[in-house]
């Protein structure tokens, strides 16, 4: 969230939820946990690696509780049975969270030539208009025809590119025809599990219904009694 006047400045939270948990139970207040703070940080899209240190901090926790795991008291189910140590393990399943957040922690351009995080969407420049405004037609090819979905392993080589080069002019560039900002840290998980900063961050607006447009659609229907 923005508690300042200007845009340049803004504050986050990192909370988890037990997936392991009853889905009654684990989104309750008591059972949402705050694991890291982001006090002041410029806005990613002037600096991608904003986020960076307070994600290695979380990544490094998830590393070693899945692979060392953490010892804890175990108390039993029935009386009489003495306490024991038992070795958990952990693992993160999914991220979620609005829009520009996803993008800011996996490292995925918001908008541009290359806007959707799940598939190859290409935005093209409308006639006298802007270039910072893209065009996203043929959606009703594109719904038998579905575009070409985005694979973590042919995203990798441009993303450490992006994430190394040292030029802004250039990075802005190859970000905008690539669609990435960066290699997001939580890419250190896919060796140890499989995780894909892709496939396990929830989709995106443009794989969900707009629903303004739809309530409008809705309204008029019933206003001139189609």
């Amino acid at each position: 969230w923005s508690p300042y006047k200007s845009g340049n400045h803004k504050c986050g939270a990192i909370e988890v939820s037990v997936a392991t948990m009853s889905k009654q139970e684990r989104c309750k207040v008591d059972e949402v946990y705050v694991v890291g703070f982001v006090p002041s940080n410029l806005v990613p899209t002037d600096n991608p690696n904003a986020l960076d240190p307070f994600l290695w901090l979380l990544v490094g926790e998830l590393k070693d509780g899945f692979i060392d795991g953490y010892e804890v008291e175990h108390k039993g189910g029935l009386q009489g049975f003495e306490p024991e140590k038992v070795l958990i393990r952990y693992l993160l399943l999914c991220w979620t969270g609005d829009y520009p957040g996803l993008c800011e922690v996996g490292k995925f351009l918001n908008g541009g030539v290359s806007p959707c995080r799940r598939c190859k969407l290409k935005g093209v420049d409308l006639p006298h208009a802007s270039h910072h405004q893209k065009y996203y037609g043929e959606c009703r090819y594109h719904v038998k025809y579905s575009w070409q979905p985005r694979v973590l392993e042919a995203g990798i080589f441009a993303m450490e590119q992006i994430q190394t080069e040292t030029r802004k002019t250039v990075r802005k560039k190859m970000s905008s025809q690539q669609g990435y900002t960066g290699l997001s840290v939580l890419h250190e998980l896919d060796p140890l599990y499989g995780f894909d900063v892709i496939r396990d961050l929830v989709y995106d607006i443009h794989h969900n219904l707009p629903l303004n447009v739809i309530k409008n659609q809705v309204d008029r229907l019933v206003e001139t009694g189609i």
